[in-house]
Order: structure tokens, then sequence, then C-alpha cells
């Protein structure tokens, strides 16, 4: 028989494999999500790089429509085309969408999209008005040839009004591409960026057990290190997640992690204290747990980035409060953020 010693610890063994498991279904989750966030940020810049090439191929067929037989429809087609090339949004994938100053991209797809299918339905007119004079046309041409009333079927019968009745067709083809585009863009860009993502780490809810693992003193320092981990993605995702971490009293949790020894864990937990600090109303429930004492131990750390975060943690709480700033001089916190910042890591 075994002695009390030896005698396997079958209860840490499940423990630690239900971890694994949870781990493993979680990335699986939430590399999903990032892979189908990622299809969508791709088709966000096909949709937009479309609404562009076909805003040039407008302009380019701006003095071919002032060229026709209706010449005041290279009037409209040009605004319109201006209005495209002036206040087109930009996409990049680190910034976003960035549009012109006061010109949001949700207003931009909208007049965009009515003053395409405006042009559609006024060149589709323009078009109808030449059929419906194909007869004379047709007549005159007939009449040229013959060398008959060559005055009266020069008008009907002339380049410009073939040539017309070729370009409104296109142009309004064109425009109705434009629209089409304009429109998949707008419902592309309804879904914003962590959107997946915070939904499917939402719906995980491990983020209680994971804030157990990390709180109790039964855990190794990998399993800390990989709690710690876990809590900064969920705390990534928005605000209602920091305030979840709160509720389950994780801010404790984050602040002892982030004394560690453990590197790794440290710099987690101290990354996921800044971001949490970055909601006003959790900053006073930050500093009720003696926050500064603990950013200003932080601030002292040999480590680079743990320092980064503390110091980004701190300047988020002083920021818009002259009263945390006071109390922040209370704390004798003035000396640590001077050690950091002569600090040569």
């Amino acid at each position: 028989p075994l002695s009390a010693n030896d005698k396997v610890d079958t209860s840490s063994i499940r423990s630690k494999n239900s971890l694994q498991v949870a781990s493993k279904r979680q990335d699986t989750d939430v590399l999903g999500a990032l892979h189908r966030e990622v299809a969508k940020l791709e088709r966000r810049s096909l949709f937009m790089n479309l609404v562009k090439f076909l805003i040039y191929f407008q302009l380019l067929l701006v003095p071919l429509m002032l060229a026709s037989q209706y010449w005041w429809a290279g009037v409209y087609s040009g605004v319109f085309a201006l209005y495209g090339l002036f206040y087109k949004p930009q996409f990049y994938y680190v910034g976003g969408v960035a549009t012109v100053p006061n010109i949001l991209h949700f207003r931009f797809v909208a007049i965009f999209s009515v003053l395409s299918s405006a042009t559609v339905v006024a060149t589709t007119v323009l078009w109808i008005l030449l059929l419906t004079s194909s007869d004379k046309l047709l007549d005159g041409c007939r009449s040229a040839s013959a060398g008959q009333d060559l005055s009266l079927a020069a008008d009907s019968c002339s380049s410009q009004v073939w040539f017309s009745g070729i370009l409104y067709p296109v142009h309004a083809l064109v425009n109705m591409a434009a629209m089409t585009s304009a429109v998949l863009l707008g419902l592309n860009l309804r879904f914003k960026i962590g959107d997946r993502l915070e939904t499917v780490l939402l719906e995980l809810k491990d983020i209680a057990q994971w804030i157990a693992v990390a709180r109790s003193a039964g855990s190794s320092s990998e399993e800390k290190q990989e709690a710690a981990a876990h809590i900064n993605s969920f705390v990534a995702t928005s605000d209602d997640a920091k305030f979840q971490v709160v509720e389950l009293e994780g801010l404790l949790t984050l602040i002892n992690l982030s004394l560690m020894q453990n590197e790794e864990a440290q710099v987690l937990a101290t990354e996921a204290l800044a971001m949490m600090l970055e909601v006003p109303a959790i900053q006073s429930e930050f500093i009720g747990k003696n926050g500064f004492a603990c950013l200003g131990a932080l601030m002292r750390s040999p480590r680079a980035l743990v320092q980064l975060h503390a110091c980004r943690g701190l300047s988020l709480i002083v920021a818009d409060s002259a009263e945390n700033a006071a109390l922040l001089v209370e704390g004798n916190s003035l000396s640590d953020l001077a050690n950091a910042m002569s600090s040569k890591t």
C-alpha cells in the first residue's frame, strides 16, 4: 500500500486537465473569431477599393458625358464624382476607417448611395429619350446614305447621337455598381473591430474560473501566468468585461499577480491593470485597494514593460482628477514616478 506521501493527488490532476481542456477550447474559439474578423476586414478593404475605383472611373467618364448629346449630363456627373473623390473614406487595418472631418462614414455611404441612384435614374432617362427617337434616327441615316435631305438627317444621324446611345447605358451601369458597392460597404461598416471576439469571450464565461485559479494558493506559477493571460485578453474586449472582472473581485487578483516574481505573469497583469484604469469608475475602486502603493512598486521594477504599463495606469488615474493627483502626492508616489523617469531600462 502507498503511504500518505506517495498517494497521487487525483483532484489536482483533474484540475490541471480541465484547465488544459478549457484553454484549448478558448484558444480554438478565439482563433475562429479572429479569422472571421480578418475576413470581414478583408471584405471591407475590397469594398472600399472598389468604391474608389468606380469614383475614378466616373471622373474619366465626365468629359465624355460633356461631349454627349445632352452635354449638361456631364455637369451632374462631375459634381457626383467630385463629392466621392473628396469625401471618400480611407481604410487602415491598424487605424480603422478614416474620413474627412465632420463627415461620418455612414453619412458618406448614405449620401453617396442616394447620389449614385439619382445619377442612374437621370442617365437612364436620357438613354430612353434617345431610344424613343430611334425611328427618326434610322430614317435619317437611310436618307443620308441615299443622299436625300442631308440637312434634315444631319442631326438625327450624327456620330454624337450614336456615341451618346452607347455612353449612357455604360454610365448608368457604372453608377449602379457604385451604388451597390457603397451599400455593401455600409453594411460591412456596421461591424466593429473586436465585436466577434468580444462575443466569443463573453459567451465562454470562463473568466470566473481563471480568476479563481489566479487567486488560489495551490496554483502553480505557470497556472497563474496562464490565468493572467486569459484575464488580460478578457479585459481588452470591452468596458463591460472590465466591470465584470471588478464584480468577481478580479481587481485585487490582478494587483497580486502584478507583484509576482513570474515575469510574464507580472507583465500581463500590469497591462491588464492599465486597461482597467481606462474606466474612471474603476479608478476609485483601485485606489481604495491601495493601488498607488502597487503602482509605486511596479514603477521600481527592473522590467521596462512593467514600468511602462504602471506609468500609463498612473497617468490615467491623475489625468482628469485633481483629487486623485492630490492622493498621489499624499501617498509619496512621486519619488516612485521620478525613479521610473530616470530609469535606463
